[in-house]
């Protein structure tokens, strides 16, 4: 059986605890669990650290080249003395993907937990086969952010993951897979209407607007348990939980919560 070659995808910033933290999960939950896949690490460093937070370019680098110590890992770092800002750094981690022999992207940001492990062999294929987009269940500490979008239907199901469609076309880049194409295909729509976006968007606005990847339902991919199900809305009544937290397979849990915030 031949191994699935997966490329990670990560925008980072100076920040230790989140470097630490999110590498732990990492080796744990992607590469000690996908012994049957090769992956390799793209990752960005911008040389800015928020106020309150720790570490520098060296500390940050030793924290993700610690990965490759796995044997289906490599790790490779491009660091900016000039921060990028999320929607360049995107654009140029999708370029870099290109340049991989990698059949996947999957994304994740520089500051989240991932509690379970991650078996892409199970379903990373769905891509292609059922032509769509599949997205790893996301939530905060108190909330889940699939609540708008998730439905309680079922469409495949595996020995630790159960997926379900959802009501519309969203794009959340944390979590979400990419073949490619879908890469090839995004970077060419947005080079013809470069113009049309300020590189200052959120390159979730940016990508969830090109035509390239609305055509394409979402799929969310939970992580199965016995309660694994989604409550319906009734009457208009809001859930922080309509999917349980345990089967979420990101948690927003880092830097959302810590003092200095997200946008000090």
């Amino acid at each position: 059986m031949d191994k699935i070659k997966i490329a990670i995808m990560v925008p980072a910033i100076i920040d230790q605890e989140c470097a630490d933290m999110v590498t732990d999960c990492m080796r744990k939950n992607i590469i000690q669990a996908n012994l049957d896949c090769d992956f390799k690490f793209l990752i960005n460093i911008d040389d800015y650290r928020r106020k309150g937070d720790t570490g520098d370019v060296e500390s940050i680098s030793s924290s993700y080249n610690i990965l490759a110590e796995e044997d289906n890992c490599v790790v490779d770092i491009v660091v900016h003395g000039t921060p990028l800002g999320l929607t360049t750094a995107s654009r140029e981690l999708f370029e870099r993907f290109l340049k991989t022999d990698s059949e996947y992207l999957v994304f994740f940001d520089d500051d989240c937990e991932l509690p379970n492990p991650i078996r892409f062999r199970e379903f990373i294929h769905l891509t292609e086969e059922k032509d769509v987009t599949l997205h790893m269940a996301h939530s905060y500490d108190t909330i889940s952010v699939e609540n708008p979008f998730i439905q309680n239907n079922v469409c495949f199901e595996g020995e630790t993951v159960r997926i379900f469609e959802n009501n519309r076309v969203f794009m959340t880049e944390n979590g979400t897979i990419f073949t490619r194409k879908m890469i090839e295909d995004i970077l060419e729509e947005y080079c013809l209407n470069e113009s049309k976006f300020n590189t200052s968007y959120n390159p979730e606005d940016v990508i969830g607007a090109l035509d390239c990847y609305k055509k394409r339902p979402v799929w969310t991919i939970t992580f199965k348990t016995e309660n694994c199900v989604v409550d319906d809305i009734i009457d208009g009544t809001r859930k922080p939980w309509r999917l349980p937290k345990e089967n979420h397979f990101i948690v927003d849990s880092i830097r959302h919560y810590k003092k200095v915030g997200w946008n000090k």
